[in-house]
């Protein structure tokens, strides 16, 4: 349950803050637009018929009297009360969808990632078919409603592709029998409680080993001591968050670790190497305080 609440929470906050800002460029930008369109709409619709025949006028009239029959938000306060809830609620539709991702990914979303999913999502649903569907402004010849449905939904799905690339996965591959031994490289957060993905990992003939770049060395060593055996204790295990975690990555099971410092350094990475290799952790660790 509070899972749930702070799902409803951030989404409902995020839609209230991103609708009140769509509602504030649509003001400045579309609103206006549509109430220009408006005033020549309704001079058509009250100007009086000539060059037509009786049938065509009482048609033109009858589609007047429906026109005026139906409901429409009084302009205003009125008006404008709607167009900002309509795009709050949109706007929490939304973010729902994008919270409910996250917590089925199960990984911690810093804003950056938020930010960048977000305008994803905007690129998708609103940018990439809003190129062939401009605004629908009042008195404008516009396409048939299935032309435009079809539209949308094959370009959102197109659009959508990209960012569905992004989504992580759990590195699983069948390579051909005479490819190269590999590493595969493990960054996401959720293969810390998992070690089944390692164990499958494990069972690849061609897999040579694993890089492990998440920062949780106990989670690291349980995986290691739960993958030791059918096989699996071939697999070279490597700390992929450089010299800095190296030594306690070592005690865990690592094997090796990778580097940026061996480009500027690289004879303390080496060092350090050496050290840890020969089972010396007082003397790694003296290496390692002068990184």
């Amino acid at each position: 349950m509070p899972v749930f609440r702070s799902i409803v929470f951030s989404a409902a906050l995020a839609g209230l803050i991103v609708g009140v800002v769509i509602s504030i460029a649509q003001f400045f930008g579309t609103v206006p637009l549509i109430q220009q369109s408006e005033v020549y709409e309704r001079k058509a619709v009250a100007g009086t018929p000539t060059g037509h025949d009786h049938a065509s006028a009482a048609n033109d009239q009858n589609k007047a009297h429906s026109h005026e029959s139906e409901w429409e938000p009084e302009a205003g306060l009125q008006r404008n009360a709607f167009t900002v809830a309509a795009n709050i609620l949109t706007a929490i539709g939304f973010a729902l969808l994008l919270t409910g991702v996250y917590a089925i990914r199960g990984r911690q979303v810093m804003w950056r990632e938020g930010l960048l999913w977000g305008l994803a999502g905007f690129v998708v649903f609103t940018a990439a078919p809003g190129l062939g569907l401009p605004p629908e402004l009042p008195g404008m010849p516009v396409a048939e409603l299935t032309a435009r449905q079809t539209w949308w939904i094959a370009t959102a799905a197109a659009t959508a592709g990209g960012p569905l690339c992004e989504l992580p996965s759990p590195g699983r591959w069948a390579p051909a029998s005479g490819s190269a031994n590999r590493f595969w490289s493990g960054t996401s957060q959720s293969l810390s409680t998992s070690t089944s993905i390692c164990a499958n990992l494990a069972a690849c003939p061609n897999l040579a080993g694993v890089k492990y770049a998440v920062p949780d060395v106990i989670a690291f060593a349980d995986i290691v001591a739960d993958t030791g055996y059918g096989g699996a204790e071939r697999l070279v295990w490597v700390c992929g968050l450089a010299e800095s975690w190296a030594p306690f990555f070592w005690v865990a099971g690592a094997e090796g670790f990778t580097s940026g410092l061996a480009s500027v350094a690289p004879e303390l990475s080496l060092r350090l190497f050496d050290e840890l290799d020969a089972g010396n952790p007082g003397s790694a660790m003296r290496v390692w305080r002068r990184l």
